[in-house]
């Protein structure tokens, strides 16, 4: 049984697709290589990856941690989806 397997939640398309625009806005992202990493991450994000699914319980966890630590609202939320699939990784204070 594998301890860790690749897993996100439903913001991070959110935010990988925030990161290529930034990106070809700059101009350090021709518009035929941001369709192809999108689609390349599509491909990753389908087969790959668990999606973690953000619902309320989910995002009250994610607000107490913003509370208690200098997180961004998204990292928040990342880290949140880690610690409800994987509570090995809480540790008791």
């Amino acid at each position: 049984m594998k301890i860790l397997e690749k897993l996100t939640d439903g913001i991070t398309w959110v935010e990988v697709l925030s990161a290529l625009a930034r990106l070809q806005r700059e101009g350090n992202l021709s518009s035929t290589d941001m369709a192809a990493t999108i689609q390349g991450f599509q491909n990753d994000w389908e087969t790959q990856y668990q999606i973690v699914e953000v619902e309320h319980t989910l995002v009250k966890i994610a607000g107490q941690l913003v509370q208690e630590y200098p997180l961004r609202a998204y990292d928040a939320v990342q880290l949140a989806s880690a610690l409800r699939l994987y509570p090995a990784f809480a540790r008791d204070e």
